[in-house]
């Protein structure tokens, strides 16, 4: 995600999500009561033969459970709906909140990488978790 964000990094943001041949759909996140967009949340791709679950809410919404309840409806329409067995997700190791959303949801803490952060312009450390359906085999 680049920092600062720009409008301009918005609109191709959509553009591309938008596009009859992106495998990414992302879902909006709003806020029920008021329709107000908080963030988005979807599969980012496939790594390891799994789709990839990948989120952002906005900074002035965190802390208040919007992103384990937008997370336990993706995982509801993956096994349910899509009837997937498995998915990924990766966050980076100092990302404490968002490695407890993916903890209370079930996901398992796995590999650990060293990944290129564009919007810092460092490498940082990155870790990899996984959820497997019940009943499913890894």
């Amino acid at each position: 995600m680049p920092h600062p964000y720009t409008q301009a990094d918005a609109q191709r943001w959509i553009a591309a999500a938008g596009a009859p041949e992106a495998a990414y759909r992302p879902f909006a996140i709003e806020l029920k009561e008021r329709r107000t967009f908080i963030g988005s949340i979807g599969f980012v791709g496939e790594t390891d033969g799994a789709p990839e679950v990948g989120y952002w809410i906005g900074r002035p919404y965190w802390d208040r459970g919007y992103a384990s309840e937008a997370l336990e409806t993706l995982i509801d329409l993956a096994f349910g709906v899509l009837g997937l067995d498995r998915l990924v997700a990766r966050v980076v190791l100092a990302n404490r909140a968002s490695r407890r959303v993916l903890e209370k949801r079930g996901f398992v803490r796995g590999r650990e990488t060293v990944e290129l952060a564009p919007a810092r312009g460092v490498r940082r450390p990155v870790v990899w978790y996984e959820l497997v359906r019940s009943g499913a085999q890894a």
